[in-house]
């Protein structure tokens, strides 16, 4: 990863003064390193530093961890407070991602009644789309988006 490379040619020591005074970037990188060198919580804890600093690769490495379905950290509560956080903050692609997620039937909580797949994953993708966006990413967030909330409307018509 370029971007990575970049940011760790300075040393480790670099990034965290990077991070702390306020770049989500230098945090994501050194997050990463860390996790690549086997030091998981440390990584972890500037994946957070940078996900509050809204840095989407942060934000992403984060929810990545704790994902459901494949995180080093399997933690589907963890997974939703740090996508929905992300979600919130406007971090379209994690979006994109939680409602897949919920739709696929990833997060299964008793609790959790409200994630209860098509209506709640219809809102979790609208989030995701910008109509603004013409990168292919926008564009599959919206068709995505558009389906779901066809899909909603269709089975509420069924159940009446």
């Amino acid at each position: 990863n370029r971007d990575l490379y970049c940011f760790t040619k300075g040393g480790s020591s670099d990034l965290k003064g990077q991070c702390e005074s306020g770049k989500p970037q230098a945090c994501f990188a050194l997050g990463s390193k860390l996790i690549q060198d086997g030091d998981l919580d440390r990584g972890i804890k500037w994946e957070k530093k940078g996900c509050d600093l809204n840095g989407e690769l942060a934000c992403t490495a984060l929810i990545d961890i704790y994902s459901p379905i494949d995180g080093q950290r399997k933690d589907p509560d963890k997974f939703f407070k740090y996508a929905s956080e992300s979600c919130d903050k406007g971090i379209r692609n994690i979006c994109h991602t939680l409602g897949l997620v919920i739709l696929l039937g990833h997060l299964q909580n008793k609790s959790w009644s409200f994630l209860s797949g098509e209506h709640t994953a219809a809102e979790f993708f609208q989030k995701a789309c910008d109509p603004n966006d013409d990168s292919a990413d926008g564009k599959r967030r919206c068709k995505d988006a558009k389906e779901r909330k066809e899909n909603q409307y269709q089975n509420i018509e069924e159940e009446n």
